[in-house]
């Protein structure tokens, strides 16, 4: 999920051989200990929208400090709840 740029629906694999990719405006979170921090420097996020568009699945979260949104895509086997 570090390798940064937005998956595209043609390709199902990632240079890394990661199928998550996370996504959002440029400079809106950052990874620190393998977690995702907000531009705001919060942790926490609350999932707004989820949809499933097989083989695709997307979910929208909002950070709980500052509003900003970010997104994970993921493959419809490896969404991991």
């Amino acid at each position: 999920m570090k390798c940064g740029e937005i998956n595209p629906p043609d390709r199902a694999i990632c240079d890394c051989g990661g199928r998550k990719f996370i996504f959002g405006e440029k400079g809106s979170f950052r990874f620190k200990d393998n977690e995702i921090v907000c531009k705001c420097g919060n942790n926490y996020f609350k999932m707004t929208f989820h949809m499933n568009c097989n083989p695709i699945y997307n979910k929208t979260y909002q950070c709980t400090k500052c509003g900003n949104y970010i997104g994970v895509q993921s493959y419809v086997e490896n969404v991991g709840y």
